[in-house]
């Protein structure tokens, strides 16, 4: 049995999907109290096994990284590789976030899979070796470690002899392994773990059947349309739509699965109603309504002299922000003042002060224009520099002071992603050593940067009876 062993799973998704079918046959069985299955991801394993034995003094802290870069951190590392190295502006060519992003992606790569390129294999391969040069020579400076690489130290405090360690332990959902992986199993089965791969029972092939269609959309339609008649044969049924570059026809096939399952939910009321399906991969958080009002203010308060017409009317006329609920009528006509009398591009004092007059002559907006004068008077303080942690907690402040989320109860969903959010504004700590004292324009862009790469998807209860992912999950 494996109910005693640990389990590495090739991502999070089958750890969540083993520990919850190992508790549904527990509870199947009668049990009245059981152990939970240690299903985890390799890193999140090595990671509690070296923590452990730091704190028992199995590993001295003298040798272990003082920091262990997150995604974040590392990338900046590379930008800060990209910059030093480019020269007379040609950096201005170049998408340096991009770039950095796909150095980071390479290198690990390369620590991973023991990959040693040359310089002699070209330009770019000489630059990504400068670039990683500057990369380690920071690193070993302040004693921090990549991903990649502290799973490689990681793993070499194991063979050590550091660490408590199961008697038996099973490796779940790998099509392939790594050198790393590769290691780990060596270093496992020299201290005596029992290492065995967990093989899924195969069923008996079913039918195919291929059906050519005219786009993406159609394809979409048509898997959806699929979906609704199996279920309407056979409720209990459970489906999977498996759909390689998920991300780019995501919106697409959620729209068309609610036309063939969730009509209802075309109304604002039902938006947040149970779905019969469930997405593998989840949007970035900064797509979240009540997240994306949370930046557009912040935008505004970095730059209150130069406030664009949308970005203010999309403040107006959404109900994150303010006194949505009970001003709603002043809030459109001030819009629609503001849009006649205004000009594309203004300061923020000067609309506090339009809107002041149109407050004398009774329009009802006195609780917007107070939240309005919190952004405004940032203004004062924008040439500050402070930590990436302090700005956290001062622009969570600042948004308080500004009135988000706005007066309206949130839902579930809603309150999920301004949870989310708030937990990005604390991590902003992690970028202190990296960037060290920053104004509030470049607080704000690396603050809506962690917003975009943060995967965010609301909790939902029960099983989906159709699982849309991609190929690495449906294997």
């Amino acid at each position: 049995t494996l109910a005693d062993a640990v389990i590495l799973c090739a991502n999070h998704r089958l750890a969540r999907h083993l520990r919850a079918a190992h508790d549904r046959a527990r509870a199947a069985a009668g049990s009245a109290t059981w152990a939970p299955l240690v299903a985890l991801t390799p890193g999140a394993w090595l990671d509690s096994v070296t923590d452990e034995a730091l704190l028992a003094g199995a590993i001295p802290a003298a040798g272990a990284p003082r920091l262990a870069l997150s995604g974040a951190q590392e990338r900046l590392l590379w930008e800060a590789a990209i910059g030093a190295s480019a020269a007379g502006g040609e950096d201005a060519l170049f998408d340096v976030e991009g770039l950095a992003q796909s150095a980071a992606e390479a290198n690990d790569l390369c620590e991973t899979w023991n990959l040693r390129p040359d310089a002699d294999a070209g330009e770019e391969t000489r630059r990504f070796l400068d670039w990683r040069r500057h990369v380690r020579r920071e690193c070993q400076a302040h004693g921090w470690l990549e991903g990649s690489r502290l799973r490689a130290w990681q793993i070499r405090r194991i063979a050590e002899g550091a660490g408590r360690l199961p008697a038996k332990l099973a490796f779940a959902g790998f099509d392939r392994y790594n050198p790393q992986e590769i290691e780990l199993a060596r270093a496992l089965e020299a201290r005596g773990v029992e290492v065995v791969e967990l093989v899924p029972g195969r069923e008996s092939p079913g039918n195919v059947f291929v059906t050519v269609c005219a786009d993406r959309r159609a394809e979409c339609r048509m898997a959806a349309a699929w979906a609704a008649e199996r279920l309407s044969a056979e409720p209990g049924a459970r489906l999977a739509i498996v759909a390689p570059g998920l991300e780019g026809v995501r919106e697409m096939l959620a729209g068309a699965l609610d036309d063939a399952l969730h009509p209802g939910a075309l109304t604002p009321g039902n938006a947040e109603m149970p779905r019969r399906y469930n997405f593998s991969l989840g949007a970035p958080l900064a797509r979240a309504g009540v997240v994306d009002v949370a930046l557009r203010l912040l935008r505004v308060a970095a730059h209150p002299r130069r406030c664009e017409q949308p970005e203010f009317s999309a403040l107006l006329l959404g109900p994150y922000w303010s006194a949505f609920e009970s001003e709603r009528e002043g809030r459109a006509r001030l819009d629609a003042a503001m849009r006649r009398h205004l000009p594309p591009r203004f300061a923020v004092p000067r609309l506090s002060t339009f809107a002041r007059r149109f407050e004398s002559r009774g329009l009802s907006v006195g609780r917007t224009l107070r939240h309005l004068d919190a952004l405004a008077g940032m203004d004062d303080r924008r040439p500050m520099q402070r930590w990436p942690s302090a700005w956290g907690a001062a622009l969570a402040d600042l948004l308080a002071q500004a009135g988000w989320p706005g007066e309206r109860g949130l839902s579930s969903h809603e309150w999920q992603a301004r949870s989310a959010f708030l937990e990005t504004l604390a991590s902003m700590g992690g970028l202190d050593a990296m960037l060290g004292k920053v104004g509030i324009v470049e607080a704000c862009r690396h603050l809506s940067r962690l917003c975009r790469e943060r995967v965010f998807q609301p909790e939902t209860e029960g099983v989906a009876a159709i699982e849309v992912m991609g190929p690495l999950e449906a294997a």
